[in-house]
Parts: structure tokens; C-alpha cells; sequence
């Protein structure tokens, strides 16, 4: 066997194990890979609703940013694009306003209600994390 049929051989062997966690992670549970072996989420964003006025999401079922609209809401709740089997673990934190860190996330197969310490501020950042099971 020569070196150039081996290089090949070889290439195709990591290309082969790179697809595989793209395989695994991909449609059935809405995760992939990048090249370094990082989980990304993927698919349509959850909707919001007594986040405020117009809040705003940027993300996915996975994990993602709400940025909170105007008034003074004080929960978020975000309905799943897609339900999950079991109602997942999720976990917020309060990128902006360290006083008003989000004390407790509820989930049903649906969706989050993310409860905050206080009132909210207009535009405060808050971080999220779902993980099904």
C-alpha cells in the first residue's frame, strides 16, 4: 500500500468521524457540531410573551438571548418552537442587571417561564440554556 493511498484512506476515515457527531446531534435533537466539537443549536426561534412590550430572541429551543421589552415585567415566558418529549432543564442568567437575576426557570413540555428577582429594566439582556432528556 502506498503513502498517498493511505493519506487517503485516512482522510476519509476523520471525515467519516467528524460526520458522525453532525449525524448524531443534527435533526433529532436540533444540535450540531462546528469543526472544533462545540454544540450549536439549530432550528426556529421560541416565541415570547409577557416579556414586555416587544421584547426581542435570538436563538433557538437550545439556548439563545431575550432582550426584554419596555414596561416592567416581572417573568418571561418563551413557548418552544418545537416540544420537547420531557420538560427540559433550563437555566437564565441576567447578562445586564446583576440585581435582577432571574431566581427561577418552570418548564412544562412547551414552554419556560423565566422569573425574575425584581421588575426588569427596559432592554436587559438575559442568557438561556434548555436541555432536553
Amino acid at each position: 500500500m502506498t503513502t498517498r493511498v493511505r493519506s487517503t484512506i485516512a482522510l476519509v476515515a476523520v471525515a467519516v468521524l467528524l460526520a458522525v457527531p453532525m449525524a448524531v446531534f443534527g435533526q433529532a435533537t436540533g444540535l450540531s457540531t462546528d469543526f472544533f466539537g462545540r454544540l450549536n443549536g439549530n432550528g426556529p426561534a421560541p416565541t415570547l410573551s409577557t416579556c414586555g412590550t416587544a421584547p426581542t430572541i435570538a436563538g433557538t429551543d437550545t439556548a439563545g438571548k431575550i432582550t426584554i421589552g419596555t414596561g416592567t415585567p416581572s417573568a418571561c415566558t418563551m413557548t418552544f418552537a418545537r416540544a420537547y418529549a420531557n420538560a427540559p432543564s433550563c437555566r437564565a442568567n441576567d447578562d445586564t442587571t446583576i440585581a435582577k437575576n432571574p431566581t427561577t426557570v418552570t418548564t412544562t413540555t412547551t414552554a419556560a417561564t423565566i422569573t425574575l428577582t425584581a421588575a426588569s429594566v427596559n432592554g436587559d439582556v438575559i442568557s438561556y440554556m434548555c436541555v432536553g432528556f
